[in-house]
């Protein structure tokens, strides 16, 4: 701690923060906090004086965890993408005329010759009223305004595309890939989890049965890229871990929804629109709010889109068909992070992961937290195969 006070009070008498002598760096309150996988937060506050005039500056302070999210998550990768989308994509998509972005004021990731160095400050925005849903499975309201934002923000990315073709590419190419790190098993245990129960019901020949050996006879990183390599018209920049943890929102006297920013941009890559909105919906809504209003949601999303850009380069039906072959991405990944906010004894950790055998992997996905994880993992395997997404995975070639 002393020695990221230190840095920002250097970064403050160089002026970082704006005009004004420096007075103090200060502990702040960790009020809001949201659950961290992949870094360290520290909530800071500098004090500066001008002209007689105390200025309070709330920060949050970013830096790396510790070898194993390094070694697992290439954490230092991350860091790297992230300052990139501060300092040169996000500007340059236009996406801060949509004031979904917190101010960085410094970055600074030196792609893993020295993590300890890496830093990242930001403006605190809970001064401002914005704070993090209090609950993990939102609401309607939550859901409809972040699908409409999520649109707008995709939506930059199509007009680029339609006022000059290639820039958004080699935009997308400044990011380093940062190859998703093999949880030896425990991925695929708590995907089969949920999908266990449909395929013991269902024929062997099942749709069920058939997308399992589909996914199962990969490696993650090759299930993985077959989802998330760009795939044109569709790609666009994507936020790349696009859900609650990740937002913040502010509200009126009503306590209605009136502005949302994105935080974490450090999985950002230039992919398909499907990861983003797979995530967030099956990561952050329940059964019942999917059964009800899935079509309305994706009706928001491409609200959002065609309000920025009316012409994307697709339609809305072959959006849908797009979505529906990669909707599977936000189950996957939806199947292991969902339990571990909703029952914390399924907390895995980068360092739990790298001291276990892949087998012992293999089981704490499968068993881990009892017949409730099983529940939660298997309604969005069975809002999958009532869609039809299982189907559209199955046949999809690509």
């Amino acid at each position: 701690m002393e020695t990221v006070k230190q840095r920002i009070e250097k970064l403050a008498r160089d002026g970082v923060f704006g005009k004004g002598r420096f007075v103090q760096v200060v502990n702040n309150s960790e009020d809001g906090k949201a659950a961290q996988f992949a870094s360290v937060l520290f909530f800071l506050r500098v004090d500066l004086e001008e002209e007689g005039n105390l200025k309070r500056i709330p920060i949050i302070v970013k830096v790396q965890a510790g070898e194993a999210e390094l070694e697992l998550m290439r954490t230092d990768l991350q860091f790297a993408n992230e300052v990139v989308a501060y300092n040169q994509v996000l500007p340059k998509l236009g996406v801060n005329e949509l004031g979904i972005c917190p101010q960085m004021y410094y970055g600074l990731a030196n792609k893993g010759e020295n993590p300890a160095e890496d830093l990242i400050v930001l403006e605190d925005l809970r001064p401002l009223g914005f704070k993090v849903a209090d609950d993990v499975l939102l609401d309607f309201d939550h859901v409809m305004f972040s699908m409409k934002k999520l649109g707008q923000f995709h939506g930059r990315s199509y007009k680029m595309k339609n006022s000059s073709p290639g820039v958004l590419r080699e935009l997308g190419d400044q990011f380093s890939h940062v190859k998703l790190f093999d949880s030896k098993g425990l991925f695929e245990g708590f995907a089969y989890r949920g999908l266990k129960p449909l395929i013991d019901s269902s024929p062997a020949d099942s749709v069920v049965s058939k997308a399992y050996a589909k996914f199962s006879g990969a490696t993650f990183d090759e299930f993985s890229q077959s989802l998330i390599k760009p795939d044109e018209p569709f790609a666009v920049i994507i936020h790349g871990d696009f859900n609650r943890n990740n937002l913040v929102y502010s509200y009126n006297e009503r306590n209605q929804v009136v502005s949302m920013k994105f935080l974490d941009w450090a999985t950002t890559k230039y992919s398909n629109p499907a990861v983003d909105l797979s995530f967030f919906l099956y990561m952050n809504t329940s059964a019942d709010l999917r059964a009800a209003h899935w079509d309305e949601f994706l009706e928001a999303y491409w609200t959002g889109v065609t309000s920025v850009e009316p012409n994307p380069g697709f339609s809305y039906n072959e959006f849908l068909k797009h979505f529906g072959q990669r909707a599977i991405w936000g189950y996957f990944i939806t199947a292991f992070f969902l339990p571990m906010m909703l029952f914390k004894e399924t907390l895995t950790t980068p360092e739990l992961i790298k001291n276990m055998t892949p087998e012992e992997c293999w089981e704490w996905g499968l068993k881990k937290g009892g017949e409730k994880v099983t529940a939660v993992t298997s309604s969005v395997a069975r809002h999958l195969l009532d869609r039809g997404y299982l189907e559209e995975y199955v046949s999809n070639s690509k």
